[in-house]
């Protein structure tokens, strides 16, 4: 599904269970864009691209993810995913599956959330920073209050661009609340992303 010119994939104002299949949805602003009811997803094989925005926005709702692949790159130095809160939702869920989210160049966070992962496979990657004004940080992998009790959860910020700065892997600002829970599949690493020492 390729949206056209200043518009969404898919978008729907209400709820988007996926249960199978293989679903690709681009464009300009959003991939997918679920407002005020939940995006669920038991299975499938999940693809969503912006080029100029967040490349899946839950808005007013949740996301919950137990099974399948699931792959978002954002667009513009937006995020890969995004899950916001106005009145109500706002939590993401995984429990299961392969999770991919990537920001987009630009600085664009990977996964931005009040998040739990419980299981699966999830990779959060900053957008790397581009030589243009406000832009050149590379995006936090992660932003948001982040439970993490199971599966395996990696975080990389993107890297900088010119005389910006590299990107954090979870981005903490005094509010968002983090815990991690250290078991298999779940390790923190500090000092060179490429060269990390185990703590």
């Amino acid at each position: 599904v390729v949206g056209g010119s200043d518009s969404q994939g898919i978008e729907t104002f209400g709820s988007l269970t996926i249960y199978n299949g293989t679903v690709k949805t681009s464009g300009q602003y959003n991939g997918f864009m679920v407002c005020n009811d939940d995006m669920i997803v038991y299975g499938g094989d999940i693809t969503a691209i912006s080029t100029n925005g967040s490349a899946l926005q839950v808005h007013n709702a949740n996301l919950v993810i137990s099974g399948g692949s699931v792959d978002a790159t954002g667009g513009g130095g937006l995020e890969g995913v995004l899950c916001q809160k106005e009145e109500k939702g706002g939590t993401i869920t995984i429990s299961g599956g392969d999770v991919t989210a990537k920001g987009g160049a630009g600085g664009g966070r990977g996964l931005e959330g009040e998040t739990t992962i419980s299981g699966g496979t999830v990779t959060a990657i900053g957008g790397d920073g581009v030589a243009e004004d406000g832009k050149r940080n590379g995006g936090a992998g992660y932003d948001g209050t982040l439970t993490v009790t199971g599966g395996t959860f990696t975080a990389t910020g993107g890297a900088k661009a010119d005389e910006g700065s590299d990107g954090l892997g979870i981005y903490y600002d005094g509010y968002n609340n983090i815990s991690l829970t250290l078991g298999t599949g779940i390790k923190y690493y500090e000092g060179d992303s490429a060269n990390p020492d185990p703590v």
